[in-house]
């Protein structure tokens, strides 16, 4: 992408949407764990590793580098983790920023009485309400790449989640997104994302019609954080050997 179309958010939102359209999901194995095939034993052995790691700490060693078997466990036990690594609530409304084709959403249905999910790709909402047509308490909505969705009102959410997107778009629609969910939280809500950190730091953009991996310092994080009037509650840093590159999970809450 042309490095002065970098900060537009209607030409990212425009990429994103071509990528799903020409089959990003559908063509990605992780979609497979959740609308495709079983898991293997080595899958769920793999599985069953990563829910022993303990993620009540500041910090979370994994004992080996990065690979795609070990995202796609992340993932597939997200609901198993997350509320070990956060003291989050249990009811209310919640909302998945970024929810893609509902991998998030399968779960947070079971928790939460009301959830909305939002992506900022037509094609692949139109996707994820074919994956949760039965699902009553689940609705579903386009957001811009710098602004939740008009049709949430004055709606207000207990949690909302965000998994692995902000690496993936401009940081002033990052900034912009977050400042917008802070507004969003109810008296006692929080937000939970994670950022890329380690690698790419200084970059506020990518390759045209690919992921984009755009890094934070934990001082980057911090003045986020500050400029969208959120205070961190609790934040986790995940790392790997033989690597710079790790996540920043950040619980944070209104500051004001």
């Amino acid at each position: 992408m042309e490095s002065d179309n970098a900060d537009k958010p209607e030409a990212f939102a425009r990429m994103w949407d071509t990528m799903q359209r020409e089959g990003y999901f559908d063509k990605h194995a992780h979609y497979s764990d959740y609308f495709g095939g079983a898991l293997t034993k080595e899958e769920k052995a793999f599985d069953e590793h990563v829910m022993r790691l303990d993620f009540k700490g500041d910090r979370v060693e994994f004992p080996m580098g990065y690979t795609e078997a070990l995202e796609r466990s992340v993932k597939r036990t997200e609901h198993d983790w997350l509320p070990r690594m956060f003291d989050l609530p249990t009811r209310g409304a919640a909302l998945d920023l970024g929810c893609g084709f509902g991998r998030s959403l399968a779960w947070m249905a079971q928790v939460y009485d009301t959830v909305v999910g939002c992506d900022i790709s037509a094609s692949l909402i139109e996707k994820t309400r074919e994956n949760f047509a039965a699902c009553n308490n689940v609705s579903l909505y386009i957001n811009n790449a710098d602004a939740l969705p008009i049709e949430l009102g004055e709606q207000r959410f207990s949690v909302i989640y965000c998994f692995t997107v902000f690496q993936h778009i401009p940081r002033a629609c990052t900034q912009a997104l977050l400042s917008d969910c802070a507004k969003r939280l109810s008296p006692d809500g929080c937000v939970v994302f994670n950022l890329l950190t380690g690698i790419n730091e200084s970059e506020d953009q990518g390759d045209e019609h690919t992921e984009w991996a755009i890094g934070y310092t934990r001082q980057n994080a911090d003045a986020l954080l500050h400029s969208c009037n959120l205070k961190a509650d609790r934040i986790v840093h995940w790392c790997a050997p033989d690597t710079a590159a790790g996540w920043l999970w950040i619980q944070a809450s209104n500051s004001i």
